[in-house]
């Protein structure tokens, strides 16, 4: 299969919904084990970028996101795991297997230490929640994304994750909110003693739509309507 078709394939397209997050619904953006959206083709291998849509079905009457995954690099010091230094990276590619992606392997999906990529999304969007097919607790990711217009960065442990280890682990992360069409970068910052270089296999994504400025003012304004209705 081609790149090409596996993205007709993939395109980051999966209509299965979790929860109600505020104004939007939390989007599985992809998944290995969702039949419908076959993720599990190993067709990415060696490939620097991918795009394809999501799809909100709460949000705005159906909102379109359009994900890209891009700019996978290898060799990036993490010796400060709050401050990695891009400085020494090479740029590297996507590798995948039946089970999850992960950079510089064409024939295994591993994000090890040292290893990062980059997301952007056409809207603003939530970072709600990583799978992982390979997760032994100890690994720390080091997230970077501008909020509002300011840059934010945190390093984020992997340690509270469920589901059954080391094969079907969910970790759920918070405060990563970014804006529309800027870059949200992930790095493996795990220390140098974490099992296997701090491997990670990603298997899944979730991610939630920002409600625009304007949705929100809207909200507010029908808030009010109400209030002044059961007062009358």
């Amino acid at each position: 299969m081609s790149f090409k078709s596996f993205i007709a394939a993939f395109g980051i397209a999966a209509t299965a919904v979790a929860v109600n997050v505020g104004q939007s619904a939390v989007i599985v953006a992809f998944d290995n084990n969702n039949d419908t959206n076959p993720f599990r083709l190993s067709a990415l291998d060696d490939q620097t970028s991918l795009s394809g849509s999501v799809i909100d079905p709460d949000y705005n009457g159906g909102t379109s996101v359009t994900l890209t995954l891009f700019n996978p690099l290898k060799g990036v010091t993490v010796t400060d795991p709050a401050n990695p230094d891009f400085s020494t990276a090479t740029v590297s590619y996507f590798g995948t297997e039946g089970s999850g992606f992960g950079v510089g392997d064409d024939t295994t999906g591993r994000l090890e230490r040292g290893e990062s990529f980059t997301i952007k999304a056409d809207r603003a969007i939530r970072i709600e929640m990583f799978g992982y097919h390979e997760w032994n607790g100890d690994e720390l990711l080091h997230i970077s994304w501008t909020q509002n217009g300011v840059a934010k960065s945190d390093v984020f442990s992997m340690a509270d994750g469920t589901g059954t280890a080391p094969a079907n682990v969910n970790v759920t992360l918070s405060g990563i909110e970014a804006d529309a069409n800027t870059d949200i970068v992930i790095t493996n910052v795990s220390p140098s003693n974490a099992v296997a270089s701090g491997r990670l296999r990603i298997r899944r994504m979730q991610i939630s739509v920002v409600p625009e400025p304007a949705s929100l003012s809207l909200l507010g304004i029908g808030t009010m309507g109400l209030l002044r209705r059961r007062r009358s």
